[in-house]
């Protein structure tokens, strides 16, 4: 299972010590425009990831992140037709430029999104569902029931801070969306993911750390790190 956590921009170089068997990731100050670099990592069998604490300041994170890591499950060539990716959020954002990045590398990207992606957005299809809402996750369950797809990523989300607006749900929209919908669909589409080939990726956040003013999702990215190391747990003998 891949779990993907966010660093800053700057964090672009890291060292793998083979004898200690970590990963040390030296960050520094992020950047004035908030930009992130995604760092995939794999999880291997028997491998336990314990809880990583990173040090936060005013301004920066620690100095260095540093966790064991081993070699993942060999990914297993795919023959025939193009491998399928379901990717949420492929309207806007990032999840628009995970589509095209996979389409560029011979991919079939099945989009999910509540609004209708632009038209050069390269989608074999695309599945109209509210994401924040049970009804719509159940609809989009539905529409993806039987799909084989190589990899799943969640990109669809929405930031907002705490207010009237959180509150009147008490996060709800928050949570379902980026925790609820997250497992949900996984769960769907996991069990007919090829062994040794299926892939994962949950899109965090920095926030998850804390951030003031914005509880109700920086809790909700939280909880989402903790699903990506629950399903990890579940799947890996299956090299997923």
């Amino acid at each position: 299972m891949a779990l993907a956590h966010w660093f800053p921009r700057n964090c672009s170089a890291f060292s793998h010590d083979n004898e200690r068997k970590s990963l040390s990731i030296p960050t520094t100050s992020p950047r004035p425009d908030g930009h992130l670099t995604l760092i995939l990592l794999t999880v291997a069998p028997g491998l336990a990831i314990p809880e990583t604490t990173v040090t936060t300041g005013a301004h920066a994170l620690a100095t260095s992140v540093s966790f064991p890591v081993q070699p993942s499950h060999p990914v297993q060539p795919v023959s025939g037709s193009a491998p399928l990716a379901v990717v949420t959020g492929v309207a806007s954002g990032i999840g628009r430029a995970v589509a095209h990045r996979l389409a560029s590398d011979g991919w079939s990207v099945l989009g999910v999104d509540i609004s209708e992606p632009p038209a050069d957005t390269p989608l074999t299809g695309c599945v109209r569902a509210d994401l924040a809402t049970v009804a719509g996750i159940e609809d989009a369950v539905t529409q993806l029931a039987g799909t084989t797809a190589h990899a799943f990523v969640h990109a669809a989300g929405i930031m907002r801070a705490d207010n009237a607006q959180t509150d009147a749900d008490a996060g709800t929209a928050l949570w379902t969306l980026h925790v609820g919908a997250a497992h949900r669909l996984s769960r769907t589409l996991i069990p007919d993911m090829p062994d040794g080939r299926g892939r994962v990726v949950l899109l965090s956040s920095r926030a998850a750390q804390g951030r003031p003013g914005r509880g109700y999702y920086s809790a909700s990215k939280a909880a989402l790190d903790g699903l990506a190391r629950s399903l990890a747990a579940e799947h890996v003998a299956r090299g997923i």
